[in-house]
């Protein structure tokens, strides 16, 4: 389960898509990994756990942004990325407790489903407000 950039994912704010495009990069290839015929177990626990920096390094720039500009949804969207930061972080705990056999399709599917409906419901409300009120990202 690939996941592609589309425009459902574009948000027209520039430093958010970038930062969107890199972390569906990093998805898909721990995803080709995962469904590679004779995985890497270890690069595959190093990518879950480069997702989780870069994650929470993006999630860090938008709730500054966020509280720069007073967005009135800041508490339930930084709510919203503490939720995932900790399902992220379970999940790179499960890789390097378990290895391979943490991973199954349900792993697949929850990192697909987190970062599309994350964008297109939460993040899109954030870029609303951003060009409603000429805000910079």
């Amino acid at each position: 389960m690939h996941i592609p950039w589309d425009d459902a994912l574009q948000l027209d704010i520039p430093g958010m898509d970038d930062e969107h495009r890199i972390l569906t990069q990093l998805m898909n290839q721990l995803i080709e990994h995962i469904r590679a015929p004779k995985p890497n177990e270890k690069a595959i626990v190093a990518m879950a756990r480069d997702i989780g920096l870069f994650t929470a390094r993006h999630f860090l720039h938008e709730e500054h942004s966020m509280a720069v500009h007073h967005y009135s949804g800041y508490g339930s969207h930084k709510r919203e990325h503490d939720r995932l930061l900790v399902q992220l972080d379970a999940v790179s705990d499960g890789l390097d407790r378990d290895g391979m056999t943490a991973v199954d399709d349900g792993l697949v599917e929850f990192l697909h489903g987190w970062v599309v409906s994350h964008i297109v419901s939460q993040d899109k409300a954030y870029a609303t407000f951003l060009k409603h009120g000429n805000h910079d990202f």
